[in-house]
């Protein structure tokens, strides 16, 4: 008997104990919620604690719950809340405001996706890599997309803004800035030849990540190519670099393995392309060097050799530095 009630204490403070480290408050029917307020009396749903746990099948998500008496309202989905579903057909609660970090990251979704008319915030990677999605409708109401938010769909063919949504529009199924001087995201399923917008200044972060696009015509506007722009484009082979752009940014062609037709605009003060190779216009930085050599000799001139200068080399070897 010592020992059973030995054991029951010690169940009992394992619970406590868990119950105070948890990202829980409390659960109803197998949806985990936080919450973030108790003088709005509002909640985020959070990551099912159970290990290697999916959703699946139909779900409504409440508009509200009731816990200890109070009723709450569910206004965010959070970090990898419904990451790796399989077959998931939600219903998104009324009043939703925010869908956090890789909240469906990698999930098998309904393939038209209509965001609720709340909805204001779209956190980093939130639907990153999702299937089945063909199609994206983001509301007016939507104020800041993270990066990467439908990087990596390999079924999403649009993605499409409310026209009166202020911060946000799309093109031909693209993601601008309402102004569109930012290039914000390509399905990645789109092929052969992309026009980019004429007025367009930056193409952002991973903005064409995986794309199985050949080429890529960029405007005579273009100013920045942001961080890993073209990342992983095994199919990219032609590009040419406007005049007009003063910074590519690291890794902005990292894995693009088929790109043989990497140029330069002759009146570009910044950049210049020497066999395939792409330098600032010094030459005393080597951003990238896009072909399959089994050896390469950095100029005399180099000094920096940026990261994933070689990233797609794979037949490399050798690699001669200068002294």
């Amino acid at each position: 008997m010592k020992r059973i009630i030995t054991l029951l204490v010690a169940i009992v403070f394992a619970y406590q104990l868990q119950a105070q480290n948890s990202e829980y408050d409390f659960f109803i029917d197998n949806l985990y919620y936080k919450i973030l307020s108790e003088e709005d009396k509002e909640v985020e749903i959070v990551e099912n604690p159970t290990p290697c746990y999916f959703y699946s099948g139909r779900m409504n998500i409440p508009d509200s719950v009731e816990y200890m008496n109070n009723y709450y309202k569910v206004v965010s989905l959070g970090k990898s809340a419904f990451s790796s579903a399989r077959g998931l057909d939600i219903r998104f609660p009324n009043g939703l405001r925010s869908i956090g970090e890789s909240c469906f990251l990698g999930a098998n979704l309904q393939s038209i996706l209509i965001l609720p008319e709340s909805l204001e915030y779209i956190g980093y990677q939130a639907f990153l890599g999702i299937y089945n999605v063909s199609t994206v409708y983001i509301p007016a109401s939507v104020n800041h997309i993270e990066v990467r938010a439908f990087a990596m769909c390999p079924h999403l063919e649009n993605i499409i803004v409310d026209s009166n949504n202020t911060y946000y529009t799309s093109v031909d199924g693209l993601l601008y800035t309402k102004d569109t001087t930012k290039l914000l995201q390509c399905p990645m399923p789109r092929i052969g030849t992309l026009t980019v917008l004429d007025g367009v200044e930056y193409i952002e972060t991973c903005a064409f990540e995986k794309c199985a696009l050949t080429d890529v015509i960029l405007p005579s506007t273009l100013r920045v190519i942001k961080n890993s722009a073209f990342t992983e484009c095994e199919n990219l082979f032609r590009v040419h670099i406007p005049a007009g752009v003063t910074a590519i940014e690291g890794g902005a062609f990292r894995g693009c393995k088929r790109l043989q037709n990497l140029t330069v605009d002759s009146l570009n003060n910044n950049y210049i392309v020497v066999d395939s190779a792409l330098y600032s216009i010094n030459m005393d930085t080597l951003l990238s060097h896009p072909l399959a050599h089994d050896t390469v000799r950095v100029p005399s001139t180099v000094k920096i050799v940026a990261v994933d200068a070689f990233s797609v080399t794979s037949k490399l070897k050798y690699v001669y530095l200068p002294e």
